[in-house]
This record gives structure tokens, C-alpha cells and sequence, in this order.
């Protein structure tokens, strides 16, 4: 009997936890439920003494009747002294019709529908139907190679739409990660795509070199006429000097006022940034609710829907228009160039800026340096960029720069 455990309405109702964990159906095969939501089937078994598992596919693209009877197939094999993972490529060939981009995409959609804003959710289905599923949509996605979304990213490219193509890219490189995370692929061609020789990975985004450009910019940032969540928005980024979505999706509840950090969520890991002093000022002025939910920067229609980062670039395009065209992308460079001059350490900057890759290396090397020290020397550095800013909008020079100067000799 192919009969188990399982039930279609039982497998509905199984819910997202803090970790990934499985359910059995019985006989080895295990349906597994990831922090996402997402859901896929595994078959574990013996062979020659050693566990093995082979994925079959996410639910309910691969419904509960078809697994068992799949199941029943692999037991088959096994009573036959044949190893069921020599016949996986098959069952990859059966499943091509339904393995094209545009079913996975669909899939991978769906399975984010929960944790993706409506925004954004509206946003990707866009750019699926006019720049990827055109290229993409009807062929198998374990046909798909390394060489054929490179081309289509550099198309995008050559038309001079640089961010688009890093977005392309982005959401391509998301439903590869979900297909083989599924087992719907065994490989990833996507795996290392930003390092290959675009400009939109090269690309240098504009920003302010010389004092008086920046006294200029946040001079013209603070007397902005248009939606004050805008000016604020710019304000804050030029402060903290974040990524641009993490900006716009900052949230009430990730502000803790008494420890003065904003806490920010980064694929399961909590990233500190310090607040100074002006950037409190400046949450303040945004109002908090009573019961701090929504998003600190939203539109005018409402608190649970973000402004965007092309509102943001288009109004620093008007501030600007006689000088240095920006982004919010540029007030890292701006930042990285300036607290560098000012003396602040490497290690200091890389994590604020969330270049984490070598700072627990670092940190091992060196016992007596904690992420507590790290942390304490963060704050005052962003408190000394604050600073650093308020002096130059105020009609300070390079000067200015000399009183948020980190001595070597100080401590953290």
C-alpha cells in the first residue's frame, strides 16, 4: 500500500518555525518545511550501510499521490539491489515539462508570498513578464546555463539600465537558489554570476569627494520642499549610510531608543547600526506610533507601504542638479572616503558598511578585541560623522574634519 501518514489538508496546515524541520510520511519519505514556508520532499535510505537522500521536488508541484507512487519505485529498485540514485536523472527528465523558468518562477513566487511586501511582490512579477520570462520562460530551467543569463543581464546593460540589470540578475539568482534548494536542480549556474566582468558589478556609484560639495548636499537635503518622509529618509541614509533597501525598509520595531541601535535583520543574522545623537533627532521628528509598527520612511498612502529607492535617488536628482549627480547608493563611497581620512580603522568601517567577509578572522587573531570593543568604537565613529556633517552644513571646511578624528592612541 502507498498509503502513510501524511495527508493533503494535514500538509496544508504545516506552518513555518524559526528552523527547517521535517515531517514523515513513513517508509523514508520526509516532507521537508523550511523558515520560508517553503516545502519539498526527501527520500532517505540505506544503501550499502551508508544513509543517502534524494530530493524529489517541492509541494504541491509534486503532489502527495505522485511522491508515494515515486516511493514505491525507489523500494522497487532497492529489492533489486539497484541504487535508487542512479535513476534520479529519470525522474529529473519526466519532471521537464513542468521544470520550465516560467513554472519554477511561479512556484518560487508563491512560496514568498508571505514574507514579500505587496510592493515588491508587484515589482518581481513585473520584471519576471518583461525583461526575464521572454528570454527564460519555456525553457527547462536545468537547461539554462551560466552563458545564456549573462547574456541576457548584459543586454539590459548595454542599454545603459545598469540597476535593472543588477535586479535581473538578483531575482534570477533567487529562483536558482529555490530550485536547487527543492532538488528540482542539481546544480547552480548562478553561484559567483556578480563576480563575473559586468559594470553593474565594477560600476562606482557618484558621490561627493570635497567638503563643499557635501556641506552643498545636506545644506540642500534639509531645506527639501517635497514629502517630508523623503527628506527625512535622505537625512537618515546620509547618516547611517546604509544599503538603500534596507533604508527604505526600516521599521519601528527595529529601533531600540534606550540602546540607541537600529537592529537590522540580514539573512538570519542581527547587523547593529549605532545611532548618533542627530539620527535619534531625526526618528523623532518621523513621529513613532504608539505601537511601532510599519515602516519609518512610508508613503503617503500608508505607514505599511515603503517609499522606494527611485523616489529617494529622484529627489537627491533635483537637490543636486547643479552639482555631483548622486544616488543613496553614493553615501557609502562618501562615507567609506572620509572616515578613512578621519583615521577610523579598517575593521571599524568594513563592519559598518556589513563587509563582513575576514572581521571574525580578525577577531580571533586578536583575543582582547571583542565585538563589544568593535561595537563601542562604531558608535563613536558614527557619532563623529554626525558631527562631521553638522559642521560642514553649518559652514565649516576640512577643518571640521580634524575635531571627529579617532587619535590611534584612544582606546575604543
Amino acid at each position: 500500500m502507498d498509503e502513510g501518514k501524511l495527508t493533503a489538508l494535514a500538509i496544508e496546515k504545516l506552518l513555518p518555525q524559526q528552523t527547517d524541520y521535517d515531517k514523515t510520511d513513513g517508509r523514508g519519505l520526509q516532507l521537508v518545511i523550511s523558515t520560508s514556508g517553503e516545502k519539498w520532499w526527501r527520500y532517505d535510505y540505506q544503501w550499502v550501510g551508508k544513509n543517502k537522500s534524494i530530493s524529489l521536488g517541492s509541494y504541491p508541484r509534486i503532489d502527495l499521490s505522485r511522491v508515494r507512487q515515486q516511493r514505491k519505485v525507489f523500494e522497487d529498485l532497492i529489492d533489486k539491489n539497484i541504487d535508487p540514485a542512479a535513476h534520479r536523472e529519470s525522474w529529473a527528465t519526466q519532471n521537464d515539462k513542468i521544470d520550465t523558468f516560467t513554472h519554477v518562477s511561479n512556484e518560487w513566487l508563491a512560496s514568498r508570498s508571505k514574507t514579500m511586501s505587496e510592493q515588491l511582490k508587484a515589482k518581481t512579477t513585473v520584471r519576471l513578464k518583461n525583461d526575464i520570462l521572454p528570454a527564460l520562460g519555456n525553457r527547462p530551467i536545468r537547461n539554462i546555463s551560466r552563458t545564456i543569463i549573462l547574456k541576457l543581464i548584459k543586454a539590459i546593460e548595454n542599454k545603459g539600465q545598469v540597476d535593472k540589470a543588477h535586479r535581473t540578475r538578483q531575482t534570477i539568482q533567487k529562483i536558482f537558489e529555490y530550485a536547487l534548494k527543492v532538488g528540482i536542480i542539481r546544480h547552480n549556474p548562478t553561484i559567483n554570476l556578480h563576480n563575473s566582468q559586468l559594470s553593474l558589478v565594477t560600476r562606482h556609484y557618484k558621490y561627493m569627494e570635497a567638503p563643499e560639495g557635501i556641506a552643498q548636499l545636506i545644506r540642500g537635503i534639509s531645506t527639501y520642499r517635497g514629502y517630508i518622509k523623503t527628506r527625512l529618509a535622505l537625512e537618515f541614509g546620509a547618516l547611517v549610510f546604509v544599503r538603500p533597501t534596507q533604508l527604505v525598509h526600516a521599521k519601528w520595531s527595529e529601533i531600540d531608543f534606550k540602546e540607541k541601535e537600529w537592529s537590522i535583520e540580514i539573512n538570519g543574522t542581527r547587523h547593529v547600526v549605532p545611532l548618533a545623537t542627530q539620527m535619534l533627532k531625526i526618528l523623532m521628528q518621523a513621529k513613532p506610533p504608539t505601537n511601532l509598527e510599519g515602516f519609518i520612511f512610508h508613503n503617503r498612502k500608508s505607514r505599511h507601504l515603503t517609499l522606494s529607492a527611485n523616489t529617494l535617488n529622484h529627489a537627491l536628482k533635483s537637490i543636486t542638479k547643479n552639482v555631483t549627480q548622486i544616488t543613496v547608493w553614493g553615501f557609502q563611497s562618501m562615507a567609506r572616503q572620509h572616515l578613512t581620512e578621519m583615521g577610523w580603522s579598517k575593521l571599524a568601517l568594513k563592519t559598518q558598511l556589513q563587509a563582513d567577509r575576514g572581521v571574525e578572522d580578525i577577531l580571533q587573531k586578536d583575543i582582547g578585541y571583542t565585538y563589544k570593543n568593535l561595537l563601542l568604537e562604531r558608535k563613536s565613529m558614527m557619532q563623529a560623522w554626525a558631527n562631521y556633517l553638522d559642521a560642514l552644513k553649518d559652514g565649516g571646511d576640512r577643518l571640521a574634519m580634524h575635531g571627529a578624528i579617532r587619535m590611534k592612541n584612544d582606546s575604543p
